[in-house]
């Protein structure tokens, strides 16, 4: 088989992919490797709904490995990706869609592919490559580090020193579902506490839940030899381990804005993973802020969830419940969540608009750059 190659959209640190169910709806999927079963995890809407599939009720394990969750389930179902066809795949249908940025994402896919084939990654190019894991061979300039499978999600050997001087050789879990940079458990390792005067942030794990952790600087993460510099990093105990059941032995998640500095290559049947730096290698890690957490309501308009305490958004008294109406003379229900969480990202002046208690308030708020 030739190599595949299609693109993809790399919508706010998520690598998103279209594609056809049973030949009629398209739809789009965050690849995630921390969807560990095979063929899709759709989220239900009302496009869901439309693909008219036949569906038997199941349970399966929540994200918490603790309780179950329903779901529909589908077989003999095929998947169509861009010059690449999986026939007899499942779906599953749950409730609920554990990207809240992301309003048009409508599922995830793993497993399916990642088993299947060496992918690679261009984050350069938004540009996905696919071989038979059998026909891959290394590119020159990529490093090969082992993948190790812990219950299905893979982890790879990395170092990350800290700002203390501390250095340590580590398993950290690759989390394509993840925009993060590298979120440390501190349960695995006392030198991977931060102080209360690190910043607090609300952090999401896909299906696995929203944890929360405390954000600051580390001197160095080293991957395959390749150094990257005064990183930001989450310290957030053993909750994110527990989301995705590997408690005990969960040490660091690294996501996709590490990953995106790098080409990748991903070969879960041998056992591989492929690295050498992308243009944006050197990129400084930024973590500019206003310090809102945001959900967009069924009327358009946008409820404040979080409020990350001593950050603009807090300074300038906003709180969790108030909703906001209009953001710098923008209609908060003419946006998307992803144009709000950019607007809410950058480093400009804004002027809010909420309703709190039934009544109009406004609010000037000041974003910087939190660390």
């Amino acid at each position: 088989m030739k190599p595949i190659s299609f693109p993809f959209d790399f919508n706010h640190k998520l690598i998103v992919l279209s594609v056809v169910i049973n030949g009629k709806k398209t739809l789009r999927v965050v690849l995630d490797t921390g969807m560990p079963g095979d063929g899709l995890l759709l989220f239900k809407t009302r496009k869901t709904e439309e693909l008219d599939l036949s569906f038997s009720n199941r349970l399966i394990a929540g994200g918490d490995s603790l309780k179950t969750v329903p779901v529909q389930l589908a077989d003999d179902v095929v998947i169509d990706f861009p010059g690449l066809r999986l026939p007899k795949q499942s779906i599953l249908v749950v409730d609920g869609n554990p990207f809240p940025v992301q309003t048009d994402i409508d599922g995830i896919v793993g497993y399916a592919l990642l088993h299947r084939f060496a992918v690679k990654l261009d984050f350069d190019k938004c540009l996905m490559r696919c071989w038979l894991s059998k026909e891959y061979k290394c590119e020159n300039q990529f490093v090969e580090l082992p993948l190790v499978f812990r219950e299905g999600f893979p982890y790879f050997p990395c170092s990350v020193s800290t700002s203390n001087g501390d250095q340590l050789s580590i398993f950290a879990y690759l989390d394509l579902g993840a925009a993060s940079t590298i979120a440390l458990n501190s349960d695995t390792h006392d030198e991977f506490k931060f102080t209360d005067e690190a910043i607090e942030s609300k952090i999401s794990s896909a299906l696995g839940g929203t944890v929360f952790g405390r954000v600051n600087r580390i001197e160095t993460l080293d991957i395959a030899g390749f150094p990257l510099k005064n990183v930001i990093a989450t310290s957030c105990g053993g909750e994110l381990a527990r989301c995705i059941g590997q408690d005990g032995v969960h040490e660091a998640s690294i996501g996709t804005d590490v990953l995106r500095r790098f080409k990748v290559v991903i070969d879960y049947s041998n056992k591989r993973l492929f690295l050498t730096p992308g243009s944006s290698f050197h990129e400084p890690f930024r973590f500019s802020m206003s310090g809102l957490t945001v959900r967009k309501m069924k009327l358009g308009h946008f409820l404040i969830e979080h409020v990350t305490p001593n950050s603009p958004g807090s300074e300038s008294g906003l709180q969790k419940g108030d909703i906001i109406v209009r953001v710098n003379g923008i209609q908060a229900n003419k946006v998307t969540i992803e144009e709000m969480n950019q607007i809410l990202g950058k480093e400009d002046s804004l002027v809010v608009i909420i309703s709190r208690k039934h009544t109009l308030m406004k609010f000037i708020i000041n974003p910087r750059a939190m660390l």
